[in-house]
């Protein structure tokens, strides 16, 4: 059944653990962007936080992680929606996911640009910092020393059992090449296929 009824569009919707709630990001344009939180019963709306994009739930169904600008933040649900920075990327950061036990977050940093030409220099690859905002570390590096080709990770999921899921795309701009795989590995980055 169809639960929204706005024309706007509606990005990364993400189902709290329980199924009751989902929260989403909504454009009405105009720089009016929001992250929400919907109880799927009522249809009830509560807005989060705004220009925030890309929420995803803790395994708890307390708290939810999002992107804001170049930070992602957490909000406790508990709290009275209490906002708490855990990362400061100075890129763009996406695929935040929490781990199993809700100890840590794991997101993907970005990539940094080649100012002449606009061209990938660099991929920051995958992060981790724990969930209060301490130990900001990276998890799995993505450096080249060919600029024309690299990878990059989108769509960070990590399961109960403690695999993360990821979509791992590959580029090489010299061959104009481009194909995306999606690739599983351990806990700890170990054992990627």
């Amino acid at each position: 059944f169809q639960l929204t009824m706005h024309r706007q569009p509606y990005v990364n919707p993400d189902l709290s653990p329980n199924g009751k709630l989902m929260a989403y990001y909504q454009s009405r344009g105009r720089g009016d962007e929001h992250l929400w939180v919907m109880d799927i019963g009522t249809r009830k709306t509560a807005k989060l936080t705004e220009l925030a994009d890309s929420p995803s739930w803790s395994n708890d169904g307390r708290k939810i992680v999002f992107q804001q600008g170049m930070n992602i933040y957490t909000v406790d649900l508990d709290q009275g929606n209490c906002r708490l920075k855990v990362a400061d990327t100075l890129l763009l950061p996406y695929g935040q996911s929490f781990s199993p036990d809700d100890s840590r977050i794991l997101y993907n940093r970005g990539f940094i640009t080649n100012q002449s030409n606009g061209s990938i220099d660099r991929m920051l690859g995958l992060w981790i910092v724990n969930s209060d905002g301490s130990y900001n570390r990276q998890f799995i590096p993505l450096e080249t020393t060919n600029p024309k080709k690299y990878q990059m990770l989108f769509d960070l999921d990590w399961s109960i059992d403690g695999r993360i899921a990821t979509v791992m795309y590959e580029v090489d701009e010299s061959q104009n090449q481009r194909y995306a795989v999606i690739v599983l590995m351990d806990g700890d980055g170990s054992n990627i296929r």
